[in-house]
């Protein structure tokens, strides 16, 4: 399979999935299978490549890392040559391509910090919401890095941990206490276990800068002209476009809820 170092073994295999699996899934799943939000991730995505970085997709490979149920990257895969997605979940792979087959898109189940393709097989990678999931930041930032060609493209995006609303926990302020407080805490009130390890800006910002990108923040396009980008649904985003842009700017750098971020492999 092109691009990749030698044919993945892949849990997955081509089982099409019964439409009571596929239920079951987006049952269980409810953001990762919203058509409509992740549609309009992807047109966000595909707006910041283009108009941002000044890309035409059309002839490049782009690779969609934690992809869920495949959205993104199904809504994607037209206006690239070649669109490759891969993610950790078996079923979520097999319900990506059970739903969302396309010509020139390939689903594989892989770990996104052993990512089996060759060095610098992409021209885009797209990782949304990944890096605090993964056992390693400084291993998928790494191997982001690898797969990618000289001067190519990743749209980084996930939570920032100086943000006062933590949507994993969906609770205010918890997540800024140590972390063995905020589970002390958790327990008590019986809830699950905050597992999630997001970042602050600097830290961030020092990771991706010694792994060797360039690094532009998009945060106040996006604010500025959501309809231009596809983020006039986000919370909030109509109101903060009236802030100044004296408070916008450092408000973002702190407290943005989500980092949006054009890195470019020096």
């Amino acid at each position: 399979m092109p691009g990749f170092e030698s044919q993945p073994t892949d849990p997955a295999a081509v089982v099409p999935m019964e439409q009571a699996v596929i239920q079951r899934y987006q049952r269980d799943h409810p953001v990762l299978t919203d058509e409509r939000s992740r549609s309009e991730k992807a047109a966000r995505i595909l707006a910041v490549l283009r108009e941002i970085a000044g890309r035409d997709t059309q002839g490049l490979i782009g690779l969609d890392l934690g992809c869920g149920g495949g959205i993104i990257a199904a809504s994607l895969a037209p206006h690239f040559h070649w669109m490759f997605a891969c993610d950790l979940d078996t079923d979520g792979v097999r319900f990506a391509r059970s739903k969302f087959p396309q010509p020139n898109l390939t689903y594989f189940v892989a770990d996104a910090t052993e990512i089996p393709m060759a060095d610098g097989s992409c021209d885009v990678v797209i990782c949304t919401h990944v890096y605090e999931h993964v056992a390693s930041a400084e291993r998928l930032v790494a191997e982001i890095r690898r797969v990618l060609k000289h001067g190519g493209l990743c749209f980084f995006s996930g939570p920032n941990r100086l943000a006062p609303y933590e949507p994993h926990l969906h609770t205010f302020f918890l997540h800024w206490f140590p972390r063995w407080f905020t589970n002390a805490i958790l327990r008590l009130i019986r809830r699950p276990q905050y597992e999630e390890l997001p970042r602050g800006p600097w830290s961030l910002k020092r990771l991706l800068q010694i792994h060797g990108f360039e690094i532009r923040d998009v945060s106040e396009e996006l604010v500025r002209q959501p309809d231009r980008f596809h983020a006039a649904s986000e919370p909030g985003i109509r109101l903060a476009r009236f802030v100044p842009p004296f408070l916008l700017r450092p408000i973002l750098r702190l407290f943005t809820p989500s980092f949006n971020l054009l890195l470019t492999r020096k």
